[in-house]
């Protein structure tokens, strides 16, 4: 899931470039909880930060980061719970 959040954070792009990527990813065996952290953790934008920091301040702007980044670890635990006991795509 770390290594999700983190992949997550970096990416910059559209989502019609990555959503057939994360299929393909399904696809091979990636765990839907990982792909969900992912996306979550996409809403970090890494050359926003500093513009940010001018705007709103380095407290709030780091503040906001970490909660975005834990909310993305949580989210992605609670896809894989519910897709592995309640869903058809997740793994056992």
């Amino acid at each position: 899931m770390l290594i999700g959040a983190i992949w997550g954070t970096l990416m910059v792009g559209p989502a019609y470039a990555f959503f057939p990527f994360f299929r393909e990813m399904i696809n091979k065996g990636a765990r839907v909880g990982v792909i969900a952290t992912t996306i979550g953790a996409w809403a970090i934008k890494v050359p926003w930060i500093p513009f940010a920091i001018t705007l709103l301040g380095i407290k709030y702007v780091l503040l906001l980061n970490l909660f975005v980044f834990v909310y993305a670890m949580l989210s992605g635990l609670f896809v894989e719970y519910f897709m592995t006991h309640f869903g058809k795509g997740g793994q056992k």
